[in-house]
């Protein structure tokens, strides 16, 4: 187990209330003058006080033909962040919640920081749609606080937990050591190779259709193998259950040389691809060269003089050099080109 890393969360919270005031005989609350408002009682929201301003005749000119809705902020000396949010209830209908973002409001000796809509509605409106005879409205506004952010440190995330290697190719080499579950056995000039069909046929379409094809009662479960070393096919399912070559400690170089050349026959034998790509030798320059120069003429080719071709001591100028001898139609600067592939 590794230490876990370490946080801090920030944690802001509302603290919210609503207050509903009541226009009661709206229409003799009309034409108090622009500017003017009527006053609800105080109200509390985290200890803060409150109170909503309402302006029949607007709050400044600009808004003088609608309705203004305004809270104000009446403890003094005290900054606050909130938001607002308000709606016009009648016995008719109602409005959908107009809402602010979150505003910073200040209040001092003598000035109370306040917020709202100047122009909330126009008056024509309100009057038209939601006054009925009991000519009365209602101001419902709802005063969110959000307090202070609280930060806590150094809480201990979950622990990182260290993930190990892959052990599937290990766990594999094991059930074929074992030998556990075995429901086949392969003999190799009289040496017996037992294995699970199911891991041979997911990794070989030979094998498929030899241990899962019409071919099974045929087989059976002792099949003798052919023309191969028995080092080879142990090889050969060495890769089959890990995907990997084994170590080959046992041979020396050219021996593990020899091992290989049999294993890339067995790969092609039973069409196992990743094993022939691994087990291919690297191809020889020239040997490229003459493969290029056939599919280059796109016919047989006369046989080319490749008894120049170099040996390891060569320089790469000198490599150049015999291809385009051997090879008129290639001239200087292409060589150039041919010698800048062959750098690598």
């Amino acid at each position: 187990m590794e230490n876990g890393a370490t946080s801090s969360i920030c944690n802001s919270t509302l603290v919210q209330d609503n207050h509903h005031f009541v226009i009661a005989r709206y229409s003799l609350n009309k034409e108090v003058g622009v500017g003017n408002f009527i006053r609800s009682k105080t109200f509390q929201v985290d200890e803060y006080d409150w109170s909503i301003r309402y302006y029949p005749d607007g709050f400044n000119t600009k808004s003088q033909n609608h309705i203004s809705i305004i809270v104000e902020l009446m403890s003094e000396n005290i900054e606050v962040r909130a938001m607002f949010s308000f709606r016009l209830v009648s016995a008719r209908m109602q409005t959908n919640w107009i809402g602010t973002r979150v505003l910073r409001v200040c209040s001092t000796i003598g000035r109370r920081g306040i917020a709202g809509y100047d122009m909330f509605m126009e008056r024509s409106l309100l009057e038209a749609q939601y006054l009925d005879q009991s000519d009365c409205i209602t101001i419902e506004c709802v005063v969110s606080v959000v307090k202070d952010p609280l930060v806590f440190h150094n809480e201990l995330l979950s622990p990182l937990v260290k993930v190990p290697p892959p052990e599937l190719s290990g766990d594999f080499a094991k059930l074929l050591g074992s030998k556990e579950g075995v429901d086949v056995t392969f003999y190799v000039q009289d040496e017996a190779f037992p294995a699970h069909r199911a891991m041979l046929a997911a990794r070989s379409p030979v094998f498929k259709a030899q241990l899962c094809g019409p071919m099974v009662e045929k087989e059976g479960s002792c099949i003798t193998v052919e023309d191969m070393l028995p080092d080879v096919f142990r090889a050969l399912l060495h890769f089959i259950y890990t995907d990997l070559l084994p170590p080959f400690n046992d041979f020396d170089e050219d021996g593990r040389k020899e091992i290989i050349r049999h294993l890339l026959e067995a790969a092609d034998r039973y069409a196992i691809e990743r094993l022939k790509l691994i087990c291919k030798p690297e191809p020889n320059p020239i040997e490229g060269l003459k493969m290029m120069r056939v599919d280059r003429e796109c016919e047989a080719p006369e046989e080319l003089d490749y008894s120049n071709a170099p040996t390891p001591e060569y320089s790469v100028e000198d490599l150049v050099k015999m291809i385009i001898v051997n090879n008129p139609e290639i001239d200087e600067g292409n060589g150039t080109i041919t010698a800048n592939l062959f750098m690598k």
